[in-house]
This record gives C-alpha cells, structure tokens and sequence, in this order.
C-alpha cells in the first residue's frame, strides 16, 4: 500500500449528519500523535450528499471518513472504488491519491475483529437495520455461510439488502428467539438523540445470544444492558469503531495502526464512561 502522510495534504475530515457526538476526530488525533502526524480532522455536517462532495472537491482532503447518512450514496460521486466495497455497496473511507477519490470500506475490518470469535452453530443472525451500516454485516454473514434474518422499518431497504447477500425478511414479532444466534444492531436506535431506546423488547433475549451493536456512544447502550441482564453476551460498538479507524489511518498513512489498537481502546472507553462517573 503506497503511503500518502508525506504529501502536502494535512487536513482530513469526516462527512456525515449528525456528527455532534462523533469520536472520529478523537481517534484520529490520539494516532496522529502517536506518529507524529501533522494532520487534522475536519467535521462536514452536511445532510446533503452532494454539497457534501462540493466540500470534499473544493478542499484537498487527504482521508475522508464517511458516516450515516452516506456510506451509501457516496459511491455514484467517487472515482474510483475498491472491490470489497463495491462487492459490500457501501463507502466509510475516500482517499485522496492526487485528486483521484477511491472509496473503500473499513467497517468489514472492524467487524472481524469485533466478532472474530463468535460462533452460533446451527442458528440464524438477525441484522437491525438494512442501510450503509448493515451492509457490511450482511457481507460478513454471508462470508461466513450464516443465515441471515433482516429487520428494517424500510421493507424496500430490507428487501434490496436480502436480494444482495441473500436471507430473509422478517419482522421482530414475528422472530422465535430460540432461532436466533447473533443479533447485530445497526441502526441509531440508542444513539444520541435516542440513547434511551432499543431496537429490541427485554424479553426477547435468550442465554445463548450473542448481541453486538454497532452503537459505541454510550459504550453500553439500553439494547445491550437488557441483553447482559437476560445472561446473554454482548460486544460494544467500540470494538468495531475502533478497528475500522485504525483501517482508515493505515491505508492512508501505510503505518501499521493495528498496534496502537489496545491503547486506542482504552482511551476512547475511559471518555465514554467520564459522564456517568460525573
């Protein structure tokens, strides 16, 4: 991978709406330090796609990161597009290779590492969400010969996500737990401004389910505290957020970020749980 943190590029930035309670800057400026990096992030919060763009064209920028609502949209604007985002349909990441934008998608790299290690035998993975998030859940579950069981409050989005990777549609009502293995939630239920709700009702979790949700802000939301009191395993989002991150900075920078990945971690969960302390 050619690095790019010796060009005259400093400023990176990230894209999205909202972005109030995004820790992308956070993480890239704890790396940044750790390698002596003069670079900087910048917060786009722009809701439209294509000012969004406008933006990114008119400034230099040398790493974008790309957050809901336009990991998926994204992709019609950019240049040029790795094969594993085009095979997962979403963009987190655009380098800047001399004014050419090439988009990638970290989020699968994130997600490996966040859940290398589960294993669910015979039962089925339900997915929450069906947008620029669940992609590469879906991607993954396929890669992995999992079924996949998708919950969206958008039938159209569900349905395109099923016919790309496969599984099936269904509502949460009509889900027998006992089928279930993994739950992956990947929507903003429980994120800031909805940081008191879950996607999921307490009595739907079982002892055997292993519930991942890609929401690392609160480091444990309201779906995970429920699922951790009905005896089930849980994974925060920052396991995941924080992997997909280091991606980001190494393709850009050619540094083998990965190994700051423990330190990473600690200072970014010892932020979130300041609050609760105060």
């Amino acid at each position: 991978m050619q690095s790019f943190h010796n060009s005259q590029i400093t400023d990176n930035a990230i894209i999205g709406y909202p972005l109030s309670h995004s820790l992308s800057p956070v993480l890239h400026a704890f790396v940044y330090e750790k390698y002596g990096l003069s670079a900087r992030m910048e917060k786009l919060e722009e809701k439209n796609i294509e000012r969004a763009m406008q933006a990114i064209r008119k400034k230099p920028y040398a790493l974008i990161a790309v957050t809901i609502p336009h990991k998926v949209e994204i992709l019609k604007y950019l240049d040029e597009i790795s094969e594993t985002a085009r095979d997962i349909g979403a963009v987190n990441t655009v380098i800047n290779m001399g004014g050419v934008l090439k988009g990638y998608n970290t989020d699968i790299t994130g997600l490996e590492y966040a859940l290398g290690d589960i294993q669910i035998q015979d039962k089925a993975v339900l997915l929450l969400g069906a947008g620029g998030a669940a992609r590469p859940a879906a991607y993954w579950a396929k890669q992995k010969g999992l079924n996949i069981l998708c919950a969206n409050r958008s039938q159209k989005g569900a349905e395109n996500l099923v016919q790309k990777f496969g599984g099936g549609l269904v509502s949460i009502g009509q889900v027998d737990p006992e089928r279930i293995g993994l739950i992956i939630n990947a929507t903003p239920i429980g994120m800031y401004p909805k940081s008191d709700l879950s996607p999921l009702p307490s009595e739907f979790f079982r002892p055997h389910h292993s519930i991942f949700d890609m929401v690392y802000s609160p480091l444990e939301t309201i779906l995970l505290k429920k699922a951790r009191a009905a005896g089930a395993r849980t994974i925060s989002g920052l396991n995941m957020f924080v992997a997909q991150g280091l991606e980001q900075i190494r393709l850009w920078s050619g540094f083998d970020t990965l190994s700051y990945g423990s330190q990473a971690f600690e200072y970014l969960r010892c932020m979130l749980i300041q609050p609760a302390r105060e």
